[in-house]
């Protein structure tokens, strides 16, 4: 490739009682077979020694901030104003980089120069040797990298974004100018992030996966339940009403939103807080995008729990 640029990243950690996964997750960084990058520690008001355990840490390539607890997406933000550099990569403390993150992505940032987020595909490690990945290989026609055409289908199919919050690098101008992580949300305020970008950028991506999600590690919001809707859902439904989404996107974007509240549907009967669950099934893009959840989620309030265990039993 002429006119190669070796661009230089800020890495960006939000720390919050991680000290038992920091050290693991700040040597899959400096352990990179690309080397043009500095890396900043935000401890959120942690209780636990993850501070005492950076402080050992001598390479002058790391910076600890530290501030009162005020949640994840302050914590990020709060990175992004130290960064030095005009690419931001984020991962958080339980997770890590395989070595050839960071080269991969700077070849992302050269080759697809018009884009605001860089990412490549991660593995999901469920403990005991036991990985794996979402299967891209069909996104690009059968080449490992491209500009995702339709990211909120992408998603919406997948049933998850292709990327999480420790295997992207993001413009730093890009991420000022719309307003970063949304402070005080606490479901979405990733997607709700990513989102908001695509509508108006790029998004380039590697099929590689270049980066592992620990799905053992304490703290994660799988069973958390919220009454209120996914601020993504408010996000994309205020896009579609204000007409900022591209004319090819919108039937997307309305699956999407579908997608949405059926998972803040689903969430809501797994944590037996379904109160609102009726008033959210009546719209009727639930049932036109998803007709099975939907059937599912029809039969999972209306018979008692003990009957479907009991069949579920049976069945095996």
């Amino acid at each position: 490739m002429s006119n190669y640029n070796e661009y230089e990243f800020s890495v960006v950690i939000p720390l919050y009682n991680k000290a038992e996964y920091i050290k693991r997750c700040i040597d899959s960084i400096l352990y990179q077979t690309y080397t043009k990058f500095e890396i900043i520690i935000i401890d959120d008001g942690s209780n636990d020694k993850g501070t005492e355990i950076v402080n050992l840490i001598s390479d002058p390539r790391v910076r600890l901030y530290c501030q009162e607890n005020a949640g994840v997406s302050a914590a990020r933000n709060k990175g992004v104003h130290f960064a030095k550099y005009g690419l931001v990569a984020f991962i958080d403390a339980d997770d890590i980089w395989c070595k050839g993150f960071l080269k991969q992505v700077n070849f992302l940032v050269n080759k697809y120069p018009e884009a605001a987020i860089y990412a490549t595909n991660n593995y999901f490690d469920f403990g005991n040797g036991r990985k794996q990945y979402e299967n891209y290989n069909e996104l690009f026609n059968g080449d490992k990298h491209g500009i995702i055409e339709d990211y909120f289908k992408l998603f919406a199919e997948k049933g998850k974004s292709p990327f999480s919050n420790s295997n992207y690098a993001i413009k730093k101008d890009i991420f000022t100018a719309i307003g970063g992580y949304k402070k005080g949300v606490r479901l979405t305020e990733d997607s709700d992030l990513w989102c908001r970008v695509a509508i108006k950028y790029p998004i380039a991506y590697s099929i590689e996966p270049l980066a592992v999600y620990d799905m053992n590690t304490t703290g994660n919001t799988h069973m958390m339940y919220y009454p209120d809707e996914y601020e993504v859902t408010k996000t994309l439904i205020q896009a579609l009403r204000s007409n900022t989404i591209k004319k090819k996107h919108i039937k997307s974007v309305k699956k999407l939103i579908a997608f949405q509240k059926l998972n803040w549907v689903k969430r809501s009967i797994l944590t037996n807080t379904s109160g609102n669950t009726i008033r959210q099934l009546f719209n009727p893009s639930l049932a036109f995008f998803y007709p099975k959840d939907f059937l599912m989620c029809i039969i999972a309030l209306v018979v008692p729990k003990k009957t479907i265990l009991f069949v579920l039993k049976r069945k095996k």
